[in-house]
């Protein structure tokens, strides 16, 4: 007769798995030294709120349902995990959203250098070299590209 596996009690229904497997991760870079991410997270001070380490239940209260294509983020990634600073974002979003991402402010307004150039429809790099070559943010971002130069050479 085959030994059956008695199920856990406190894992979340099959409803839930994504939402279970996010949380545990979270809580396993943050709060294990032994975890492969902890020198990322746990050993630079991002924690877990004390109401999600305890229960995946306030967690997903809080968080709400994953939506497809989504995973755990960290608006202000100098905080940790906790309501009001965590969201369910896409892999753009994240890629946006990174320490070494360069955040830009114009008009009052605060975006990271790849979100300003897709919203001016310019290239990054034509940005990057603009502000590198001291340019304003408000020139970097306006002055229209010219691409071709008289004797066909591309210019910035």
């Amino acid at each position: 007769m085959r030994n059956r596996l008695r199920a856990d009690p406190d894992a979340p229904s099959r409803r839930w798995k994504r939402e279970h497997e996010t949380w545990r991760m979270m809580i396993a870079r943050c709060c294990y030294p032994t975890n492969a991410k902890y020198a990322e997270y746990g050993a630079r001070g991002i924690a877990v709120c004390k109401r999600w380490r305890q229960s995946f239940d306030a967690f997903l209260q809080d968080m709400g349902p994953r939506p497809a294509e989504t995973t755990i983020d960290r608006i202000d990634n100098l905080r940790g995990y906790e309501p009001g600073n965590c969201r369910w974002a896409t892999k753009v979003t994240q890629s946006r959203n990174r320490t070494v991402s360069r955040m830009i402010t114009f008009n009052e307004e605060t975006a990271c250098m790849a979100e300003w150039a897709e919203r001016f429809h310019i290239n990054v790099n034509t940005l990057s070299w603009r502000l590198h070559a001291r340019w304003t943010i408000r020139d970097a971002l306006t002055v229209p590209v010219q691409t071709k130069h008289r004797s066909g050479a591309a210019l910035i």
